[in-house]
C-alpha cells in the first residue's frame, strides 16, 4: 500500500476516505466524512517510505499532539491523530477553498495591501506556535489555504518538524519547499523561529511580485544559491510596492538570521502600521539602513579644514611609510604543535600572532599517531612567516575510523548542544567567545565539524558567545586575493557581513576579489555589509563575421554568438571538483575546481543551439539545451 489507493475505504470504522485533493512527498490527503462527528475533514496519510522509520513515526506523532493544542483562527484545526496499518494519520479541519499557491496564480500579482493582510494572519498563526515552543519550519504557499471568505488557514503544524529534513531532500518535493527554507535550513544549521520569519517574507515577496527572491534549475543550485547571493529587491519587479514594504521584506528574508526580525511579531506590527498608514515608524534591516550610515559618515569626515586635513595627511603618510619601511618584513616563529591535542594547541597560540584555522582541519586514520594528537601542521613548526598567519592541522582519529558521527551543535544553545553531545558520549570543551548580542549563549564555532567520525569520548570544542561585542565598530579588512568564500568567512570573524557580489573581466586570478567597499581600512558599524567585485578572468573576443564580408549564404548563420553557463558546484562533489563540459559533443572545459568557488561560469561560443552536458567528478550532472536565437 502507497497511500494512493484508500479511495472508498472506511478508516477505524470513522473515516471514509472520498477523494484525493492533495499529495506531497511525505503524505498524501484525503477528503473524507467523519461518521461520528457527521462532518467532513481532510484525512493526512504518511508515505509508506516512512513506515519503518520509527523514529520518524514517533515524532510525527509526538508533533502532530503538540501542535493539536493549538487553537487559532488562522490554523487549521486537529481532530484525531492515529495510526492505519502503522501509518500515521491526522485527521483536521476541511477547508473549502484553495491554496495560496493557487491564489497567487490566478491573481499575480497581489495587490500590496491584500499580500500585507493574508501575511498579518499567518504571521498571527505564527505567533501563537511560536509562543508553544512549536516551529513551522516549512511555511510555504502550498501549506496555506484560503477559504471562501478569504481566511487563511495555516496546515501542517504537525508533521513539519518531524519530516523537516526530508522536506529538504526528498525527491521531486525538495524542490517546492527549497524555494521557501531559510539558509540555515539549507545549510543543515541552526532553526529558529526567525527561519519561519525568512519563509513568511519569501511567500510576501511572491505575493507581491508573481516571482521568487531566488530561483534555479534544482534544489542543489536554488540551496547553494540562497547561501551566495542576495535577491532582488521586490520594488524592482513590481513599482507600486510602497518602498517601506519593500525595505521590511528584505529584512525578512536576510540571509542572516540576526539581520532579520526578532519575532514574527514585530514583522507583523510593521505590516499592520503599512496598512494604517503609518510608515514613520518602520525601521528597515541593518543592510537597508548601511548606505545612510556611509553617507554620514562620509560628510562628518568632509567637514574638516582643508589646510589641517593636508597637513594630517602628510604626518599620516609619513608615519605610514616609516612603519612599513621598519616592520613590514617582520616575521615570526610559527608555534610547534606537533603531538598536541587540538584543546593544548587552541591554548597554546593564545595569544601570540598565529590562530588556528579550525574550518580546515583535517582528521585523518592513522595507525602511527595517537587519537586526537596532530601529526601534520601548515605552515611547518619554527618556520619563520609573516604574522597574522592561520595555521592548517591534521589530526589523528585513530588506527581505525571512528564510529562517532559528530553532530552539528553549530548556533544551537550551549545547553543543547551539552546534552547532544552527551547523547553521543562525546566530551567538550568550552571556549568563551564576543559575539552580536542575538548569539547569546549559543555556539558560534565548532571543531571538529558535525558529520567527522570520531571515538567515544572525543572532546569536541565549543566556542560560546558569553558577551556581546564591548566595541560596536570595527575595521574592515582586507579581502583582496580571497575568493567568495574566504571573503564571507573572513568577515564573519570581524561581525561584518558579505553584501552585493558582482563579476567584472579583469586580468586578475578569476573568481578572486579585485575590489570591495567599504574599502580596507575604513570603520564601519559592526554587522556592516561588505561589497566586493570578483574577477571574471580575462575578457574573451567573441568571433564575429566582419559586417562588411557576409557569408555567402546572405545570412549571419557565420556569426559565433556566446552565453554564459553558471555551474554550481554540489556539496556532494570531490575537492577538488573535476568539471568537464561538452558543447554539441566537443570538449570546452575540463578542470579542476575548487569547491570553495562556490560555482563556476563557462562560456559558451556557438553559431547555433548548443546542446551542453557538464560532468562533475565523471558523473552527468546538467544535460540541457542553451538557445542562442
Amino acid at each position: 500500500m502507497d497511500g494512493l489507493n484508500l479511495v472508498g475505504k472506511v478508516i477505524n470504522e470513522r473515516y471514509e476516505l472520498q477523494e484525493i485533493i492533495g499529495c506531497g512527498g511525505m503524505a498524501v490527503v484525503y477528503k473524507g466524512f467523519d461518521r461520528l462527528m457527521n462532518r467532513f475533514v481532510a484525512f493526512k496519510l504518511l508515505k509508506e517510505s516512512l513506515k519503518y522509520d520509527d523514529e520518524i513515526v514517533e515524532k510525527f506523532s509526538a508533533e502532530a499532539k503538540a501542535s493539536a493544542g493549538l487553537s487559532h483562527q488562522n490554523i487549521i484545526t486537529i481532530y484525531d491523530v492515529g495510526q492505519y496499518e502503522g501509518l500515521g494519520f491526522i485527521v483536521m479541519e476541511y477547508i473549502d477553498g484553495k491554496t495560496l499557491k493557487e491564489y497567487i496564480n490566478e491573481n499575480k500579482p497581489v495587490k500590496w495591501q491584500t499580500a500585507c493582510e493574508i501575511a498579518i494572519q499567518i504571521a498571527d498563526a505564527l505567533s501563537i506556535a511560536h509562543e508553544h515552543g512549536i516551529i513551522h519550519r516549512d511555511i510555504k504557499p502550498h501549506n496555506i489555504l484560503i477559504n471562501k471568505e478569504n481566511v487563511a488557514k495555516v496546515a501542517d503544524f504537525g508533521i513539519a518538524r518531524a519530516v523537516s529534513s526530508e522536506t529538504v531532500v526528498a525527491g521531486g518535493s525538495a524542490l517546492g519547499s527549497v524555494y521557501y527554507i531559510s539558509p540555515e535550513q539549507a545549510r543543515g544549521g541552526y532553526v529558529d523561529a526567525t527561519s519561519d520569519i525568512y519563509a513568511l517574507g519569501v511567500v510576501l515577496y511572491e505575493m507581491l511580485t508573481g516571482a521568487l527572491p531566488i530561483d534555479g534549475d534544482n534544489a542543489v543550485s536554488i540551496a547553494l544559491k540562497k547561501l551566495e547571493e542576495e535577491p532582488v529587491n521586490p520594488k524592482v519587479i513590481n513599482l507600486d510596492i510602497p518602498q517601506e514594504l519593500d525595505a521590511v521584506v528584505m529584512r525578512a528574508i536576510a540571509r542572516e538570521q540576526h539581520l532579520r526580525y526578532k519575532t514574527v511579531n514585530e514583522f507583523m506590527a510593521d505590516l499592520k502600521e503599512l496598512l494604517n498608514g503609518d510608515n514613520m515608524h518602520i525601521i528597515p534591516s541593518k543592510i537597508a539602513n548601511e548606505p545612510e550610515k556611509k553617507k554620514n559618515r562620509k560628510k562628518s569626515s568632509n567637514s574638516f579644514n582643508p589646510i589641517i586635513a593636508s597637513f594630517v595627511l602628510i604626518v599620516l603618510l609619513a608615519i605610514g611609510t616609516f612603519l612599513l619601511v621598519n616592520s613590514g618584513g617582520k616575521e615570526y616563529i610559527v608555534p610547534d604543535l606537533m603531538g598536541l591535542t587540538l584543546e593544548e594547541a587552541v591554548e597554546k597560540v593564545e595569544g601570540t600572532e598565529f590562530t588556528i584555522d579550525e574550518e580546515a582541519i583535517l582528521y585523518e586514520v592513522s595507525e602511527e599517531h595517537e587519537e586526537g594528537k596532530i601529526f601534520n601542521q601548515d605552515p611547518g613548526a619554527n618556520q619563520s612567516v609573516k604574522k597574522n598567519k592561520k595555521i592548517k592541522l591534521k589530526i589523528s582519529s585513530g588506527a581505525t575510523e571512528g564510529n562517532i558521527i559528530v553532530p552539528k551543535v553549530l548556533d544551537a544553545d550551549v545547553n543543547l548542544a551539552k546534552e547532544l553531545l552527551d547523547a553521543k558520549k562525546l566530551s567538550y570543551q568550552i571556549i568563551e567567545s564576543e559575539g552580536e548580542e542575538a548569539q547569546l549563549n549559543k555556539v558560534i564555532k565548532q571543531t571538529p565539524q558535525d558529520g567527522t567520525k570520531v571515538s567515544e569520548g572525543y572532546t569536541v570544542i565549543l566556542h560560546v558567545c558569553t558577551k556581546v561585542f564591548e566595541n560596536s565598530e570595527v575595521e574592515v579588512p582586507s579581502l583582496n586575493g580571497l575568493t567568495r568564500s574566504q571573503a564571507e568567512k573572513e568577515l564573519k570573524e570581524f561581525g561584518l557581513a558579505l553584501g552585493n557580489t558582482k563579476k567584472e573581466f579583469s586580468d586578475k586570478e578569476k573568481g578572486t576579489v579585485i575590489s570591495q567597499s567599504p574599502k580596507s581600512g575604513d570603520t564601519v558599524t559592526r554587522g556592516t555589509s561588505v561589497d566586493i567585485v570578483i574577477s571574471d578572468g580575462k575578457e574573451v573576443q567573441t568571433e564575429q563575421t566582419p559586417e562588411n564580408n557576409p557569408p555567402s549564404t546572405g545570412t549571419q548563420q557565420g556569426e559565433m554568438k556566446r552565453k554564459t553557463l553558471t555551474i554550481s558546484i554540489p556539496e556532494s562533489a570531490k575537492d577538488p571538483a573535476q568539471i568537464r563540459v561538452l558543447a554539441n559533443g566537443k570538449e570546452i572545459h575540463n578542470q579542476s575546481h575548487s569547491k570553495s568557488e562556490g560555482k563556476v561560469d563557462i562560456l559558451v561560443q556557438s553559431q547555433k543551439d548548443a546542446e551542453v552536458e557538464v560532468y562533475i567528478d565523471g558523473e552527468l550532472m546538467v544535460h540541457k539545451v542553451i538557445e542562442f536565437n
